[in-house]
């Protein structure tokens, strides 16, 4: 917390109910000390001493940003100190001057003028928040297509519901018996069984195993 006191400085808001002469002879004889403090970030506290009239009703405040020139007054009763909230949000300097009033209603003239030095605020920090991860690109879906051509089968490994690319599954050719493998067409040729496959980009793939009765001599 940081706490401006200012000098304390006469005022001369006392007041009596007799004439606006007469206000002025008191503001000499009761003089008010008036010390504006910062008391947080944004609220400021003042107090005066009390005016010594019996018929004391209660008193103003003012302030502004420039000298006399004030928004509308606070009317904060019989009281000595109070505290102005959210005043001091920026920067510079506010200027501060009270008046007290009677039962009446009669007002006194201005105190002396005081004034206290808001600090500037420190900017506000920001933190960088870090952006959400990028969605991990949706996996390629695979369709198989088997057959055979003969008394056989064929099987695939690993059996799984989704493959990813760059995966190699293993197909197997069967042939029942009294037949044998005699190779593979579609999407992959050759003689070799078991043979081994790398999925790449082409999602649908035709795999046939070809059987021929085995020949006997």
């Amino acid at each position: 917390m940081v706490i401006l006191v200012l000098t304390s400085v006469t005022l001369c808001a006392c007041i009596s109910s007799r004439s606006s002469q007469g206000l002025q002879e008191d503001k000499a004889k009761n003089p008010l000390l008036f010390n504006p403090a910062l008391t947080s970030a944004k609220d400021i506290k003042i107090a005066w001493d009390a005016n010594t009239e019996p018929d004391i009703g209660g008193y103003k405040v003012y302030f502004g940003t420039a000298p006399r020139k004030y928004g509308p007054p606070i009317d904060v009763g019989n009281v000595t100190t109070y505290t102005i909230t959210g005043a001091a949000t920026t920067g510079g300097i506010l200027y501060f001057a009270i008046t007290a009033y009677d039962k009446a209603g009669n007002e006194s003239p201005f105190s002396d003028e005081v004034n206290t030095s808001i600090p500037t605020p420190p900017p506000s920090r920001l933190h960088a928040v870090p952006p959400p991860p990028s969605p991990l690109p949706s996996q390629p879906k695979y369709e198989f297509y088997i057959g055979s051509s003969g008394n056989g089968w064929m099987s695939i490994t690993p059996n799984q519901r989704q493959y990813n690319s760059g995966d190699v599954v293993t197909l197997t050719a069967n042939p029942s018996s009294g037949y044998k493998f005699d190779h593979w067409s579609g999407d992959v040729t050759g003689t070799q069984n078991p043979l081994n496959f790398a999925l790449g980009e082409k999602k649908t793939l035709h795999f046939t195993a070809n059987f021929v009765p085995i020949t006997r001599k």
